[in-house]
């Protein structure tokens, strides 16, 4: 194997474990909005006074809400870093320049860490300065040809977690419920991006060849639907939990039946297409993917909305461990049913070509 396909290995596994732990990052986060502690460390990017990673263990668990918050940032933390691992790998597949260009953005960025930890500013000339350094140096990284998309998925992981940890020490800072709201709804966004680059980092995807399937014709149309279905389910659900209320939970209900119709129709279409095409292997981990999100994110909502209205006797009683658990997982589905219909689009693209069209009739010589 070429030192190229060595790395897309390498990156593929780091994506792995990136796509994994920013799963449990998704929960960690969904735990932190349902046993409402978002402000439970109400300083950053420093713990107390503390920098996040020397506040003491001791401390942290002495308070219930602090372990879930301060776990929360260092799940980011963890997931911040494996996206830099993920892009430095990647970038060895485009040779001596990326890898050059990926340093020089790495050394940008650490300098602009220190500075918001010493200024414990977000937003200045100087850490303007250095952010536009970062995405310079990564666009000339991203130049050299080889695995272009890999790299870029890469690239728009790390930049989308940097940009979601900052919308959540801005929502801190600002003791904002509407920051709050966009940071659990960019969350499952962030999802999205990760799950993209472990699609497409793998040998199935490369090793690819697509069909010609008339059945698969209008495939984006019904995937598109169903993404477009269940990213406003989502923005509804983290409305829903950020503020409660009749009216979010009437339309999430009545958005949930859109969802299940449009998730229906593209497993429908997707056997379809399989029926005609059985050669696209790849469709039917899709399908599965589908279906089985769908049927339990149904189960979940059910039992969390139970355990809200029957066990904590509303949004604003006490949340019980059953409440804790049905709601975050339902938080956690959402994102794999998601990040479901972005990659039956994916597919769709990758494996289906459009067929060709009717040979038009030659007309008859003028006599």
């Amino acid at each position: 194997m070429n030192s190229q396909g060595q790395s897309l290995r390498r990156t593929r596994r780091v994506a792995a474990v990136l796509a994994g732990t920013t799963f449990l990052l998704l929960l960690a986060g969904g735990l932190v909005t349902t046993y409402r502690v978002g402000m439970a460390v109400n300083d950053w990017p420093t713990t107390f006074g503390y920098s996040m990673l020397s506040y003491p263990l001791d401390e942290m668990l002495e308070n219930t809400g602090v372990t879930q918050e301060h776990s929360h940032r260092l799940l980011g933390t963890l997931v911040g870093i494996l996206t830099l691992i993920v892009m430095g790998v990647s970038a060895s597949a485009g040779g001596r320049l990326a890898r050059t260009w990926m340093f020089v953005a790495l050394g940008h960025e650490v300098a602009l860490v220190v500075c918001v930890v010493m200024t414990k500013e977000v937003f200045g000339p100087i850490q303007a300065v250095l952010f536009a350094g970062v995405l310079i140096a990564l666009a000339l990284s991203y130049r050299p040809p080889a695995e272009r998309a890999v790299r870029g998925a890469a690239i728009g992981a790390h930049l989308a977690v940097v940009f979601q940890g900052l919308l959540g020490g801005t929502r801190v800072l600002e003791n904002s419920q509407q920051l709050a709201f966009l940071h659990g709804t960019c969350a499952q966004l962030v999802f999205v991006v990760v799950v993209i680059l472990f699609v497409i980092s793998g040998d199935a995807w490369r090793e690819a060849r697509p069909v010609v399937s008339p059945d698969g014709a209008n495939l984006p149309l019904f995937t598109w639907s169903a993404i477009l279905a269940t990213f406003v389910q989502v923005v509804l659900g983290a409305w829903l939990r950020h503020t409660g209320g009749t009216l979010p939970l009437f339309l999430h209900i009545v958005c949930a039946l859109f969802v299940t119709m449009a998730i229906a129709v593209l497993w429908m279409r997707l056997g379809k297409v399989l029926a005609a095409s059985p050669e696209l292997a790849a469709l039917v981990g899709v399908r599965r993917w589908l279906i089985g999100s769908l049927i339990l994110q149904w189960l979940l909502g059910v039992s969390a909305l139970a355990a809200i209205l029957i066990l904590s006797g509303g949004f604003e009683g006490p949340v019980t461990a059953v409440e804790g658990i049905t709601a975050t997982a339902h938080v956690g589905i959402g994102a794999l049913l998601l990040s479901g219909t972005v990659v039956s689009l994916l597919w769709s693209r990758r494996l289906i070509k459009d067929s060709p069209g009717p040979e038009q009739p030659s007309m008859p010589a003028s006599s």
